[in-house]
């Protein structure tokens, strides 16, 4: 706080145990993972008395799981599945559309479908471009250990670099690191 800025680090709930498809569970995943980092961000904004903390620059981001998780209540919140798998699994989706983020920071980040709304905040990221698990540009990841579970993916994720060029007007930025995983 003394150099003006002040970092919060929140944990969220990893796996969904279902009989549902490795899709539906990664999805209802997912989403409690956005409730959870919208919920963090609210307690932070409810004890501003503690935190002396300026809620009009707040910038969200993370690492893999965590970049997408970001990236996805920045960007898609809005969007028709993150919506129904709300209602599906009782979580009011209404939430993730009352924060407003200064930036969007992610490294190694994906989202389940190109940027819908929010194209006006600016995205920094960082992304190999061999990674496997996390798609620099767009693909299917190789089957992984995703949020606390098996997932063979068969749904295409968007990378930063996808990302990036549909947010090219809005002074984001993409940090390539060429051969890296």
């Amino acid at each position: 706080a003394q150099l003006g800025y002040a970092t919060v680090s929140i944990n969220y709930r990893l796996g969904y145990n279902t009989k549902l498809s490795k899709s539906e569970e990664a999805q209802r995943t997912l989403v409690r993972a956005m409730e959870d980092l919208s919920d963090a961000i609210q307690f932070v904004k409810d004890s501003l008395t503690n935190f002396a903390i300026d809620t009009n620059n707040i910038i969200i981001g993370g690492s893999s799981a965590g970049a997408i998780t970001a990236l996805e209540l920045a960007y898609n919140n809005k969007n028709k599945k993150i919506i129904e798998t709300s209602k599906a699994i009782n979580i009011n989706h209404e939430k993730f559309q009352k924060h407003t983020f200064k930036s969007v920071i992610s490294l190694c980040g994906a989202m389940s479908s190109p940027i819908k709304n929010n194209e006006e905040i600016p995205l920094i990221s960082i992304h190999g471009t061999e990674d496997k698990l996390v798609p620099y540009y767009k693909g299917v990841s190789e089957p992984i250990r995703v949020m606390g579970f098996q997932h063979i993916p068969k749904d295409t994720l968007y990378g930063d670099a996808f990302l990036i060029e549909q947010l090219k007007q809005n002074n984001s930025g993409l940090y390539t690191f060429k051969g890296a995983k």
